[in-house]
């Protein structure tokens, strides 16, 4: 009797893990459900009706007129949301084009719950819009979780600039409740249609996706989880510029890592038709956590053969992940006395001290420049150390002694000149180096870099907070005014014993390393992969 309780405490013991191991994953699932909207009178919502042979061929040849405008219409779409999404068992739902209001996300987090027997919850990002002016509605993008096994950490934030893509374009960091680890979830709409059309002004569709790439990857920096799972309609192929904007910033597309076949997403008559529009973007340490990646057929009509049936033009896609604690990369950086191509810091110092060091421009809602924020920082022992990879700076030879500048999101430095009496004392980002200015580096005295464009004649300066003008900022200025010329810290491209001093690295351990502008993986073997697991060397 003995052994048989013995066994069987043992058979439960083995059930209890793979249960608890099981729910160790988190899935996620995304989805554009092609404008399902609460509002009754927007003239958004709408499903096939089987019964109804009214086709409106001016609606992407799938809307029936009849459901128009309906508790009836809203319900049917719901329902067929539910039907598809709900086997897939996902802890978080994110979805393209909802209304822009929080009703909608209550009414698939409340039937998501009824239907799975779980409590979702939606994230309230508490978005709008004037309902008198705006009689067509504004769409938005939007999570729901499952309360038992994720929650959000901090607000739903823009990933996009201006007043449209701020609602399409958000990210929000969530937490595992069974291991404490956590990871931001990115949920992005690009701009629609095909890369020749051009608007009024001539700015095409591809430049304007461009323009949603710059800004994500902008503002991604503002994540609260440095693991990034980017995601969404991104209305582009994998070939389009604007991806290769997020690729070159060091994210891999994971529905390409774990798929080779059917990989499309988008099943409507009209431009791309049957193409991969749709995708899944990791960096280096979320791509560790992600063990499968896949799209599902069961939505769009190209999957179901015909156009009655479907809810959405897209089909949903699905990524599993296993959290886990990863070890934080660490970067050192000694003061440069000569210059040469390479990764640096652009630091300020005080009272003999490095207390500041340069990021990125962020675009704000009305322009495309600013002056870049100073993070802190701390020079001991001559060394710079940090783990925020954001505020790294390659330097690139551009010949004749002068170098271009380039942030961790690829984008090379410029400048805006106003012309007249006015300045514009900021630092502007261009993904073209064709458009990128030219910097001259000058040694001072004291160590400082006199950094200066070639092409506007502007030096880049540090104001601190006793600085009347832009406290704590650095700016491309076009006189010395109060700023004061920066210090450039380098860092080493092959491992010394100083950064086995700072890092701490391990041989049983897998190290994450910025080189060249992108995060590569280096295993305990010493070989080195790219983030989507390609050997390097």
């Amino acid at each position: 009797m003995k052994r048989y309780r013995l066994f069987i405490t043992l058979l439960l013991a083995i059930v209890t893990m793979q249960v608890t191991l099981a729910g160790d994953k988190i899935i996620v699932c995304g989805q554009n459900v092609q404008n399902f909207f609460y509002s009754l009178d927007r003239e958004r919502t709408a499903v096939d009706d089987p019964s109804t042979p009214d086709i409106d061929e001016s609606s992407n040849g799938r809307i029936s007129l009849s459901n128009y405008n309906t508790i009836e219409g809203r319900t049917a779409k719901l329902n067929a949301i539910i039907k598809a999404l709900a086997p897939i068992g996902a802890d978080i739902y994110t979805f393209n084009e909802v209304e822009c209001c929080d009703e909608i996300m209550e009414l698939l987090a409340q039937q998501m719950s009824q239907s799975t027997g779980k409590t979702f919850q939606a994230v309230y990002d508490h978005l709008t819009y004037d309902k008198s002016t705006e009689l067509n509605g504004i769409i938005k993008s939007g999570y729901i979780y499952n309360l038992n096994t994720v929650e959000p950490i901090g607000n739903s934030l823009p990933t996009g600039s201006g007043f449209f893509y701020q609602r399409q374009m958000r990210m929000q960091t969530f937490r595992q409740k069974s291991s404490g680890e956590s990871f931001t979830l990115c949920m992005n709409h690009f701009k629609a249609g095909a890369n020749d059309a051009v608007d009024a002004n001539g700015v095409s569709n591809a430049q304007k996706r461009e323009a949603n790439a710059e800004s994500l990857l902008q503002s991604i920096k503002l994540a609260s989880d440095p693991d990034i799972l980017i995601m969404g309609d991104l209305n582009c192929l994998p070939t389009d510029e604007c991806q290769r904007m997020i690729q070159d910033a060091g994210y891999a597309e994971q529905l390409m890592r774990y798929g080779t076949t059917n990989l499309w997403t988008y099943g409507n008559s009209t431009y791309y038709a049957g193409s991969f529009l749709d995708h899944v973007y990791a960096n280096s340490t979320m791509a560790e956590q992600v063990t499968g990646a896949e799209i599902k057929h069961i939505a769009c009509p190209r999957a179901l053969g015909n156009y009655y049936n479907a809810y959405s033009d897209h089909d949903p896609y699905v990524v599993t992940l296993e959290l886990k604690e990863m070890e934080t990369p660490t970067y050192a950086f000694t003061q440069a006395s000569t210059v040469s191509a390479g990764e640096y810091l652009i630091a300020a110092k005080g009272n003999g001290n490095v207390r500041k060091v340069c990021t990125p421009v962020v675009v704000t809602d009305s322009r495309n420049y600013d002056t870049p924020e100073a993070l802190d920082a701390e020079e001991v022992d001559g060394i710079i150390t940090i783990s925020n990879g954001t505020c790294i700076m390659t330097f690139e030879d551009a010949g004749s002694g002068l170098f271009y500048i380039k942030d961790s999101n690829g984008r090379y430095a410029s400048h805006n000149v106003k012309s007249g009496t006015q300045y514009y004392t900021t630092i502007t980002a261009t993904p073209n180096k064709s458009e990128a200015h030219k910097f001259k580096l000058t040694r001072q005295n004291n160590g400082a870099y006199e950094i200066k464009s070639t092409t506007s004649n502007y030096w880049l300066l540090y104001f601190d907070e006793d600085d009347s003008y832009n406290p704590n900022k650095f700016a491309l200025y076009w006189k010395m005014f109060n700023g004061k010329y920066p210090f450039l810290y380098k860092r080493e491209t092959t491992p010394n014993s100083i950064d086995i001093t700072i890092n701490e690295h391990r041989t049983n351990a897998i190290r994450k390393v910025f080189e060249n502008g992108r995060l590569i993986i280096i295993k305990p073997d010493g070989h080195r992969y790219s983030i989507d697991g390609r050997l390097l060397q």
